[in-house]
Order: structure tokens, then sequence, then C-alpha cells
């Protein structure tokens, strides 16, 4: 019992990181694909996480190392920062500032490409940790939603892609 008291106290105090990949086949060539996924700004466009959702990359037009990209969820807002961009390749992010949760310690996203000239793989990877209290509650619940996220992205810009 005092292990588990102490092991409980440690997640409370650090908190615990969670990792969600998932891919999909889009039916087209990696070019078209880049060219939706790597503007960040339009990823409303094609993203149905809730219906007051938006977002902006600054600059805008195809993402950059370096450029901001914010997502708005009504009053609240989540702000990271492209660190990587191997075009044609992958876009990683990185969490600077968030309005979501004062608890989230941790978000960052890593979109992947692999294709040719008929078809594309995308994989999506979201990190996230949370500190405290935070992570005990959210912790049975984080997987499921981290996955669902990415789902609901993946086949949204699958739509987008397809239908262009």
């Amino acid at each position: 019992m005092r292990k588990l008291m102490i092991f409980v106290l440690g997640i409370f105090l650090v908190g615990c990181k969670h990792s969600e990949e998932s891919s999909i086949v889009i039916n087209a060539p990696i070019s078209k694909v880049w060219s939706v996924l790597s503007d960040l700004g339009e990823h409303e466009n094609f993203t149905e996480i809730t219906s007051n959702f938006s977002s902006s990359l600054s600059p805008s037009g195809e993402a950059t190392v370096g450029a901001e990209w914010i997502l708005y969820m009504g009053k609240d807002y989540h702000k990271s920062i492209v660190t990587v961009v191997e075009s044609m390749k992958r876009i990683e992010t990185k969490l600077i500032e968030t309005k979501w949760s004062e608890n989230m310690t941790k978000w960052s996203e890593i979109m992947t490409l692999n294709g040719g000239s008929e078809s594309t793989e995308v994989s999506w990877r979201v990190d996230c940790a949370f500190k405290g209290a935070a992570d005990l509650v959210f912790s049975p619940i984080t997987k499921g939603f981290l996955k669902d996220v990415i789902d609901k992205k993946l086949e949204g810009l699958k739509g987008s892609v397809e239908k262009r």
C-alpha cells in the first residue's frame, strides 16, 4: 500500500506523458497532400473537432520553421511553433503557450508523409503531458481522446485532398 501511495504521489507531482499515433492512406500524389497539409492555417477547413474550431499560421501559407500555429476553440487557444519542416516529408510543432488547460505542460505534433505519384500515407503523432491532479483525472481519457482527435484530422485531410 505504501508503494502505491508513493507512486500516486509521484504522478501527482510530476505528471505523465501520453502519446498517440495514427495513419491513413490518401489516394493522391504526395505533392497534392503536402499542399493541403503544410498550410497549417487552413486546417480548420478539414478538421471538425468542434463547431467553434479555427486555426491560423503566421506567416501564412506553407509551414516554415519558426512559424506560429494557433488553434482556437472559442476563447481558448493553443499556440505552437513549427520546429521542423522537411518538404514533402515531415512537419513538427511544439507547444509554446496554451489557454486550453493550465495543467498541460507539453503538446507536440508530428505529421509524416510517405508516398509517390498515386497514393500517400500520412502519419500523425501527438505527444502531450499534464501535471499534477489533472494527469490523474485525464490519464484514462487521454488515450481515447487523442486517438479520436488524430483520426478526425486524418479523415478530414483525406476528404479534403481527394475531393480536390
